[in-house]
This record gives C-alpha cells, sequence and structure tokens, in this order.
C-alpha cells in the first residue's frame, strides 16, 4: 500500500514538473488598444486593422461571429446573396476570410468573418461602422479587460514555449 502511495506521489510530481517545463519560456502578451464610445449609445469602438486597412469595429460580446461591413470589405452588392439579421439593421451578405486581423500588435490570420451591410447602423450611430468584433475573435485570447478609466480593451494571450 505504502509503494503504491509512493508511486502515485512520483506520477503526480512528474505531471507537476512536466507541466512546469511546458510553460518554461512560454510568455503572457497583453496587447492594450484604446476604445472610444458613441456619444448617446452604450457602444465600444475599438480600433483594428483588417487586411491592413484600419477599421473601428463594435466590441459586441453577444456576437458569436465578427463581422465586416461589405463596402468596407470591397464586395460588390452582386457577389453575395442578402438576408435580414438582428434589430441592429444589418443586412448579412455572406462570409469571407480576411488576414491578417489585428489588435494593436497581435494579429490573427485567415478569421473567418461575416460580412454585412452596417450603413443603417452607422446611420443611427452617427458615425461610420466598420464591423463587429464578435465572440470568436475575442476567445481566441486568454483574457479580454475593459478599463473603463483608461478607455482601454487589453487583450492576453500566453505565447512562445518550445
Amino acid at each position: 500500500m505504502k509503494s503504491a502511495r509512493t508511486f502515485a506521489l512520483a506520477l503526480l510530481a512528474a505531471a507537476v514538473c512536466s507541466a512546469a517545463a511546458a510553460r518554461h519560456g512560454r510568455e503572457i502578451v497583453r496587447v492594450e488598444v484604446p476604445f472610444e464610445t458613441v456619444s448617446g449609445h452604450d457602444v465600444i469602438l475599438v480600433a483594428v486593422t483588417v487586411a491592413e486597412k484600419p477599421a473601428h469595429f463594435i466590441l459586441d460580446t453577444g456576437s458569436e461571429l465578427t463581422m465586416v461591413d461589405r463596402e468596407f470589405a470591397g464586395f460588390t452588392r452582386e457577389k453575395r446573396k442578402a438576408s435580414r439579421a438582428g434589430g441592429h439593421g444589418i443586412v448579412n451578405v455572406g462570409t469571407a476570410m480576411v488576414s491578417p486581423f489585428c489588435m494593436g500588435t497581435h494579429c490573427l490570420n485567415f478569421r473567418k468573418v461575416g460580412v454585412g451591410e452596417f450603413g443603417e447602423l452607422s446611420e443611427y450611430l452617427g458615425r461610420r461602422i466598420d464591423g463587429l468584433l464578435g465572440q470568436d475573435v475575442l476567445r481566441a485570447f486568454d483574457e479580454v479587460t475593459i478599463d473603463y478609466k483608461k478607455s482601454t480593451v487589453t487583450f492576453s494571450i500566453e505565447e512562445g514555449g518550445q
């Protein structure tokens, strides 16, 4: 019985050492991005870069898929079949692959995004909206922190290792 406990403790110690070794050389990368709010609306706009074009996306934790404005993406209306979606006046017109999709200095490659028409939403908010930053991109990070006092969103991810 004693040798079984010793063996179990040895296995546990080996597992802990393996986990520690696997984390050796890893670092937490934090990218802090400023945000702004749209006056009179509870909307956070985050500056991102899509295919090397600067854009302003609504931080939308309720959206499962990141979406890009059709015009911003450079699609003509004829390329996609339109369907009405949601209560924000966004019309879905298909999907596309974009690369790179960057928040500050951290970029994600080859992201599938929805493509929509954001004209009504932009008009309602009184400023141009290039897309929605959804859960699919937010989940690519270990942690997303909103600091309202500093008006920043920090994206954190553990990188590196062997």
